[in-house]
């Protein structure tokens, strides 16, 4: 839509009163009508032409007859001169053409200015002078006589010699023609040195008596007639007879030399030739031992042979003889238990073989005939390998004897009938039987115990057991069906504060141990009371039949004893649980199992610790005894929290680890005693509900492995699992619930107090089985979800037992202030394994609801050991608010607990 407009403008600008043959946009004085480029000044039709590549005088030829063109020369000869006659006027030079045009002869390219002048009648270097200071001068002597030798005092220099001079410069009398280096000297008499040697006839200059031309070398004394002939490499005639060596007659000094016939160098012992030089076929080196082989002679070289040959003729052959060659030798190796196969180890190198030896070196067991490359590999125990070949049982595709095994990948002992392998040795993960029905749970085998109506042959017997009957389905009112009630006798008792079970007398029956921080027992507020198993049915006060009790020993209004208690273990090994019950504030006294009678929890306290929560550990430390314990102080560092663990009776902890922000609340809530491992040794959960790493207040839960030792942050746990959402407050509760699907790994439950999935803090909790850290959904194996807004359901407590006798861990949660039956009448939930999916409590299997209003029923509970012998735990179930002892009038807050038994 925008171009219209340009368009417009453009057209506006055009000056239409300027025309062609008007313009001269170069300024050359051409318009561009006439002008063939207008955009150069040099170019126009009357611009003279230049070497530039333009057409300047617009011909429409460029740069022909430039003004400043260069003149360049012919180089016919090709030797960088120019023919000074053959000049072309151009701006670039022609192929073959040069700069200089100063060559005299253009024709022959060793002729130019420069070149070398030679003896060749030609003006080589073109100055105008021929063979002038040439390079190849000769020498030239005069020769006065003629006899064709020069006068060497009269050398010079010149290509050619001149009238009477020759170049041989040796005469010494240039005077006389019959003297000169060639010339007979042959009277002995005359005195003149005609042939220049330096002597004349008559002189002796060997000095052997002879004159030297009655001489026939006077250079050498010992040659001259009448001397002896004699045998030598030159075959001089020393007696100047005319003949030498052989040829004479007279000769001295003559060889014997034998018949050669094999051509080896020496003779052997047949008849001899006595001459100056060897005869064809004869040598002079006598000795030969065999003259018809040339292999066999004093210089050969005795080796091993099969023959047994004497190659060096000194009457030894082969290993008799110390000389034979090495490199000959073969090495043997012994065979010692005559299976045809030598012994690498024990060898000799030696021209034959000795006996008990061979000569392979194959064999791998000398002490056995049976073992050799020739046999056959065979399974056996000790994987010998009998063929030799570096492999034994399995290792050896050729082994014969293998077996069937099956695999065991759970490692129950139990293999599968269709995963199998056909080897020699049983191989790690399989087993000799195809017994096991589920290989890949190690809680399914024949071994394994049946667990009834659960859909699984645990011990594949090809089916699943049904349950005798029982176990607790829908809703129940907790004060009405009960087996027991334990109530407070006075308002304010409190009864039910706390409740922990365990087995604190060591007989092996389950024990409950109450706490009522509200009853005034010899004083003071707080006290802890313990009932070991089994107890009495009905409804009874909570005085009225205690085993032991502990009083409070200070009026101190926040030293409530009893307001919380823990099963810590048997921390001092003497078969007995012991407790910790919180006795002051942010105080836990341990108290010692198999205690009787009434006394203060003073007198009766083995070490008191600053916590506000604590727990079983187990064997924590690592050091093997299951005698640890943990305690926490949420409030430890600005509220940051800390967990401490101590090794049986020490006060001392071994190991600290500190919350990681201030405001996290470490120590929240605690749960130890539990392998999640599978390591063996103690593992434990700990909670920060105020933690703020996925949201404000979402809360965290961490898990430590055990062994754990020193001080740490919390940030160092094994893992870390997060709220869902702020506010959710997870760790408000931490559970280690033991192995709820039979994986041989200890699990856990994990609540979120305010999480708002079932209503507005409805609360939640999720079972984890395999844990990993990050958002705590991700790992849960169950969830499950408060039944009504409000519920805060998990605040206080869980637990798990098996309450059906069903071989299954059931799960228990509570909800306190539950208005299901009356506002805050509290209620408890039991969901029967096995555990999976999601669950509203509305939908578990059983619930018990409070009674009356208030009464907070599930404030705390616990699973009891069987108390009453029917293989099933019990479970206690605690009101600390309820008014009533059976169904009489109320007593404010006298406080309550009920025992129900397993079903």
């Amino acid at each position: 839509m925008r171009l219209l407009p340009f368009l417009l403008l453009a057209a506006c600008v055009q000056d239409v009163s300027v025309t062609k043959r008007d313009v001269d946009n170069d300024g050359d004085g051409y318009t561009v009508e006439v002008d063939c480029d207008d955009g150069r000044a040099v170019v126009h039709p009357d611009a003279p032409e230049a070497c530039d590549g333009l057409d300047n005088d617009c011909d429409e030829a460029v740069d022909e007859d430039a003004t400043d063109a260069t003149a360049w020369y012919a180089d016919a000869d090709g030797d960088g001169h120019g023919d000074p006659d053959a000049v072309t006027m151009a701006c670039e030079a022609a192929p073959g053409a040069v700069a200089d045009g100063d060559d005299c002869d253009d024709a022959d390219a060793t002729t130019f200015p420069g070149a070398d002048e030679l003896c060749d009648g030609v003006d080589d270097d073109c100055d105008t002078t021929v063979d002038e200071d040439a390079i190849d001068v000769g020498t030239w002597h005069a020769d006065a006589d003629g006899d064709g030798y020069g006068d060497p005092a009269t050398a010079v220099s010149a290509c050619a010699g001149g009238p009477d001079e020759v170049s041989d410069g040796t005469d010494c009398d240039d005077t006389a023609a019959a003297v000169h280096p060639t010339a007979p000297e042959d009277d002995c008499a005359d005195p003149v040195d005609y042939n220049c040697d330096g002597s004349v006839g008559y002189a002796d200059a060997d000095g052997d008596g002879l004159a030297a031309c009655d001489d026939c070398d006077d250079a050498d004394p010992a040659v001259h007639p009448g001397a002896a002939e004699v045998c030598d490499a030159a075959d001089t005639d020393e007696d100047c007879d005319g003949l030498a060596d052989d040829a004479d007659a007279d000769v001295t000094g003559t060889t014997a030399w034998g018949r050669d016939a094999d051509g080896d160098g020496y003779a052997g012992a047949g008849a001899t030739v006595a001459s100056c030089e060897a005869p064809v076929g004869y040598v002079s080196v006598f000795g030969d031992c065999d003259d018809l082989d040339g292999g066999l002679h004093p210089g050969g070289a005795e080796v091993c042979d099969a023959a047994d040959a004497d190659e060096d003729c000194d009457g030894l052959v082969d290993d008799a003889d110390p000389s034979t060659d090495a490199a000959t030798w073969t090495t043997h190796y012994g065979d010692s238990d005559g299976d045809g196969f030598g012994d690498p180890a024990r060898s000799a190198t030696l021209c034959d073989t000795p006996a008990g030896y061979v000569s392979n070196d194959d064999d791998c067991n000398d002490g056995s005939a049976s073992i050799s490359p020739a046999d056959t590999e065979v399974c056996d125990a000790s994987n010998t390998d009998e063929d030799c070949d570096g492999l034994a049982d399995d290792a050896d595709t050729t082994a014969s004897g293998r077996s069937t095994y099956y695999r065991d990948a759970d490692a129950d002992a139990y293999g599968s009938a269709t995963v199998t392998t056909t080897v020699c040795d049983l191989p790690a993960g399989y087993v000799t039987n195809d017994d096991d029905c589920n290989d890949g749970s190690a809680s399914i085998s024949p071994a394994d115990t049946e667990v009834c109506d659960d859909g699984v042959d645990q011990d594949c017997d090809g089916a699943d057991d049904s349950c005798p009957g029982g176990g607790y389905a829908g809703d129940y009112a907790v004060n009405s069906g009960y087996d027991t009630k334990i109530y407070g006798s006075a308002a304010e008792d409190g009864v039910g504060s706390a409740v922990v079970a365990g087995d604190f007398d060591g007989d092996g029956v389950g024990d409950l141990v109450v706490g009522a921080s509200g009853m005034t027992l010899a004083g003071y507020d707080g006290a802890v009371l313990g009932y070991y198993g089994p107890v009495r049915s009905g409804a009874w006060a909570s005085t009225s039949y205690d085993d032991f009790a502990y009083s409070n020993p200070t009026s101190a209004s926040a030293n409530r004893l009893g307001g919380a208690l823990w099963n810590v273990g048997d921390i001092d090994l003497d078969g007995d649980d012991d407790l910790a019950a919180y006795s002051a504030l942010y105080t836990v006294t341990i108290l010692r199992g198999g205690d009787t009678g009434t006394t203060t929890v003073t007198a009766a306290s083995d070490g008191t610790f600053t916590c506000n929560q604590a727990t079983r550990g187990g064997n924590v430390d690592g050091a093997g005894a299951d005698d640890d314990w943990l305690c926490a102080n949420q409030t430890y560092a600005s509220n940051a929290g800390a967990v401490y663990a101590y090794s049986g009776t020490s006060t001392s902890a071994y190991a600290t680890l500190v919350g990681e922000s201030a405001g996290d609340y470490l120590g929240w809530s605690l749960s130890g005693g539990g392998d999640i491992d599978g390591d063996g040794y103690g593992d434990f959960v700990v909670g920060a509900v105020y933690n703020d790493s996925a949201a404000g207040n979402a809360g965290a839960a961490y898990v430590v492995y055990g062994p754990v030792s020193g001080t740490a942050n919390i940030a160092t746990a094994d893992h870390k699992l997060v709220g869902v959402s702020a506010s959710d407050y997870l760790g408000a509760v931490v559970k280690i619930t033991g192995d709820t699907n039979a994986d041989g790994y200890d699990d856990f439950l994990v609540s979120a107090v305010d999480n708002d999935t079932g209503g507005a803090s409805a609360g939640a909790a999720w079972l984890v089985t395999t844990p990993g850290s990050g958002t705590i959904t991700s790992f849960a194996a169950a969830t499950y979800y408060g039944d009504e807004p409000g519920d805060s359901m998990t605040e206080t407590d869980v637990d798990a037992a098996d309450l059906d006798g069903d071989g299954r861990i059931d799960l228990v949660l509570s909800a306190y202030l539950s208005s299901a039956s009356a506002s805050a009448a509290g209620a408890a939930y039991l969901v029967y394994g096995p555990h999976g999916g999601t669950l509203d409590l509305g939908a578990a299997d059983a619930r018990w609801l409070g009674t009356n209003a208030n009464d907070a029923m599930g404030a705390d509970l616990t699973a009891i050991p069987d108390m009453d012998g029917d293989g099933d735990a019990e479970l206690a179930l605690a009101g600390f608010w309820h008014d009533y002892a059976t169904t009489s009038a109320s007593v404010t807050n006298r406080g309550a607990v009920w025992i129900w038994p397993g079903e």
